[in-house]
């Protein structure tokens, strides 16, 4: 999680603005040198600036089911025999080293999933309000606007109760569980229950209804 969390990536906004303070050089200078994808915000579920909401939030659902559906095909190559019975009898080390490599790229790719899911609950990547139980999606914030101390400040928001509400770290693991409920029904071949997992998740936690 901390390396899908730490990535050149962050930087992807510079989008020709002016020069105002260390993040703007570090994004300017990053995307000289890297020519990073705008979709790198997404990574965080936030926007770049000046990007529309709604293109936001699409990108930022993209970056989740992306990286998910990619560990599922992963795990589903990874030769059956080392996966679950037979994998503490293998003595072969190259056997080790091939089921090695499938568990961390699966690992991996969830991980890159998890991420902007769980960022989607920090107040300083997205707004959030509870509606008729429902912790709808009001506005998706712009990383480049936020001094450090406004992010670090709403990074740490996670932990007390919100309106009568689970604080949105709480919230945040329920969403978690249903994203891997998902992926535990992809590979094990039960699509009706992945199907409704992922229509629980969407449902219950990516409402985007902004306010005017």
């Amino acid at each position: 999680m901390v390396e899908a969390d730490i990535t050149i990536n962050q930087f992807s906004d510079s989008a020709n603005s002016p020069v105002t303070d260390i993040k703007s050089l570090a994004g300017d200078i990053a995307n000289v040198l890297f020519k990073i994808p705008k979709t790198g915000q997404a990574e965080h579920f936030q926007a770049f600036r000046y990007q529309k909401q709604i293109e936001a939030f699409r990108w930022g659902l993209n970056e989740i089911f992306t990286n998910a559906n990619k560990a599922i095909r992963e795990f589903m190559e990874w030769p059956p025999g080392s996966k679950f019975d037979d994998y503490n009898m293998s003595d072969d080390e190259h056997d080790r080293d091939r089921d090695a490599r499938y568990s961390a790229r699966t690992a991996n790719f969830l991980s890159h999933g998890i991420h902007p899911l769980q960022d989607s609950f920090s107040p300083a990547h997205v707004v959030r309000e509870w509606d008729e139980g429902i912790p709808k999606i009001r506005k998706i914030t712009v990383w480049r606007e936020q001094t450090e101390e406004e992010h670090k400040a709403g990074d740490k928001d996670w932990h007390d109760p919100h309106d009568g509400h689970e604080s949105w770290g709480d919230t945040a693991m329920k969403a978690t569980e249903l994203l891997l409920n998902y992926f535990i029904w992809c590979v094990l071949s039960k699509p009706e229950k992945a199907i409704e997992a992922r229509k629980s998740l969407l449902l219950t936690y990516f409402i985007f209804e902004p306010k005017q």
